[in-house]
């Protein structure tokens, strides 16, 4: 068995296959999923409807559930408490009566006010991905993913299912975390926190305290597919079915269409105004 792989099954026979001695290390709860191999393709089916030039790979997704396979991806969960230091700038909008000769007019005006404070929060559940094969910001894309139906881990949920061991360690996870929770703090602070019509953050700092941290296996749908000599990739949540994925463009469906429109409009010509 890979060696990133908890648990798989047998290349001949089909037979679940788990790693026993990494079941005790690596992994502390699995999310079961809750959505089928044909409900995560009719869900690709209908996320295909807003893209028109998708070669045939990819909406042979959206017929065959067999294209899909399911796999456990591992995260890491967190809670702890975030807190901030900010400077910022509030402006207070008011207007203003202003004469010019006979005429009268209103002027917006806005007095700036400097301001400093502390700002925190307590944050329970956030998601990192571990997995090297699962960026983070299309792990992000994939949430939300129901932890409360979560299960102490037991070889027997992932037996027969692909399932990760985590690929990032601790020190990278931790990182991203911190970073993630820069950029939350930052958006409520700006949009729920600070006073004033306009407001700008001259200066923020950052800390988080994490008080837990553990590994959850999540349910991901996976299809792979191959379009002009690229490996593609598209992930259905094993949950509530939200799927994520790039979808190139098909050249020979964009040059017939090319063709197809210059026909149409080279015989109206033709017809109607080249005689």
């Amino acid at each position: 068995m890979p060696a990133h792989l908890l648990s798989t099954k047998c290349t001949y026979c089909e037979s679940p296959l788990v790693e026993i001695e990494s079941t005790s290390v690596g992994v502390d709860a699995v999310v079961p999923f809750t959505i089928s191999a044909e409900a995560a393709s009719a869900k690709i089916n209908a996320w295909l409807h807003g893209h028109r030039w998708a070669p045939n790979e990819v909406r042979r997704l959206g017929h065959d559930p067999r294209a899909l396979r399911p796999i456990y991806v591992p995260h890491s969960v967190y809670s702890g408490e975030v807190r901030a230091r900010y400077t910022a700038q509030i402006g207070i909008s008011y207007t203003k009566k202003v004469r010019k000769g006979s005429k009268t007019t209103t002027v917006i005006k806005t007095d700036w006010h400097s301001l400093r404070g502390t700002y925190g929060r307590s944050f329970e559940d956030h998601l990192v991905s571990a997995s090297q094969g699962l960026h983070e910001a299309t792990s992000n894309q994939l949430e939300p993913f129901d932890l409360g139906t979560k299960r102490p881990f037991d070889p027997r949920l992932v037996a027969g299912i692909e399932a990760e061991l985590p690929t990032h360690g601790s020190a990278i996870t931790d990182n991203v975390l911190v970073e993630e929770l820069k950029q939350q703090t930052q958006d409520e602070i700006l949009s729920d926190f600070l006073p004033g019509e306009q407001k700008e953050l001259r200066e923020l700092t950052v800390s988080a305290t994490i008080a837990t941290r553990s590994i959850a296996a999540l349910p991901i749908w996976l299809a792979t597919f191959h379009h002009d000599d690229a490996v593609h990739h598209c992930f259905v949540n094993g949950q509530t079915g939200t799927v994520v994925g790039e979808v190139p463009k098909s050249t020979a469906k964009i040059l017939v269409t090319i063709l197809l429109t210059a026909g149409v409009i080279f015989a109206a010509w033709f017809f109607w105004g080249g005689r």
